[in-house]
C-alpha cells in the first residue's frame, strides 16, 4: 500500500479536526460540558476513539482546540474587516457589535473554556502561552495602532487597549448572565454598549 505524501497526511488531518470542531461543538450545545466525553465524540464522528486520541490527548484538548480555532477565525475577520475598512471608529464599532453576537451564540461553550483554562491557569491568574488570545489582541492592537495613527483612537499602549476592549466584551457577555435587563439580544442594548466602549477608546470627532 503506497505510503501518504505530508501533504494528504495534512490534509485528512485538517478533515478530522474540523469535523471533531462541529461535533464536538453540536455536542456541547445539546448536553454540557459535564457530559462531554471523548467515547461519545468519537461515535458523533464516525471514528475509533483511538481515531480521536490521535489528534487530541483528552476532552481538555479538545476545547483549547475549538477555543484557538473560533480565536483564530475572529483574528482573520477583523483582519479582513481591517482591509475594507478605512474608518477606525466605525471598524471598532462593527467589531464590538460582532463581537458581543459572537459571545452569545457560543455562549454554550463559556463554563467548558472557563473550567479548563482555570484548571491550567498558573497560581498567578495567567494561562501560561495562550495562542489563542494572543491571536485576538494581536487584530485588536493592529486596529488600535491604526486608529492611534490616524487620531481617531486616544494615545496609549494598543496591546494593552486591545487587552482591555477584549476583557470589557466579556464582561459584557458574563453581566448579561446575571442581570435580566442586561439582553444582549437586543440591537438597542449592543448599540448603547458600543457607545460607551467607543467613548473610552477614541478621540472625539471635531
Amino acid at each position: 500500500m503506497p505510503k501518504l505524501s505530508a501533504e494528504n497526511k495534512e490534509l485528512i488531518a485538517a478533515a478530522v479536526r474540523d469535523k471533531a470542531f462541529a461535533c464536538a461543538c453540536a455536542m456541547l450545545r445539546e448536553a454540557g460540558w459535564r457530559r462531554f466525553t471523548m467515547k461519545d465524540l468519537a461515535a458523533r464522528m464516525g471514528v475509533a476513539k483511538g481515531t480521536v486520541y490521535n489528534y487530541f490527548r483528552d476532552k481538555d484538548a479538545v476545547i483549547l482546540f475549538i477555543r484557538e480555532t473560533l480565536a483564530r477565525q475572529i483574528s482573520a475577520r477583523i483582519r479582513r474587516d481591517m482591509e475594507r475598512e478605512r474608518d477606525i471608529r466605525r471598524l471598532l464599532r462593527r467589531i464590538i457589535l460582532k463581537s458581543i453576537e459572537g459571545m452569545r451564540e457560543f455562549r454554550f461553550l463559556h463554563f467548558a473554556i472557563g473550567d479548563v483554562v482555570m484548571r491550567q491557569s498558573s497560581p498567578e491568574g495567567a494561562f501560561a502561552g495562550d495562542a489563542a488570545m494572543d491571536c485576538v489582541h494581536g487584530a485588536l492592537a493592529a486596529v488600535m495602532e491604526r486608529g492611534m495613527k490616524d487620531g481617531s483612537v486616544r494615545p496609549g499602549d494598543p496591546g494593552l487597549m486591545a487587552a482591555a476592549l477584549h476583557s470589557s466584551l466579556m464582561g459584557v457577555e458574563m453581566g448579561s448572565r446575571f442581570h435580566g435587563g442586561l439582553d444582549t439580544n437586543s440591537q438597542k442594548i449592543r448599540e448603547l454598549i458600543a457607545d460607551l466602549l467607543l467613548r473610552g477608546i477614541c478621540t472625539e470627532e471635531k
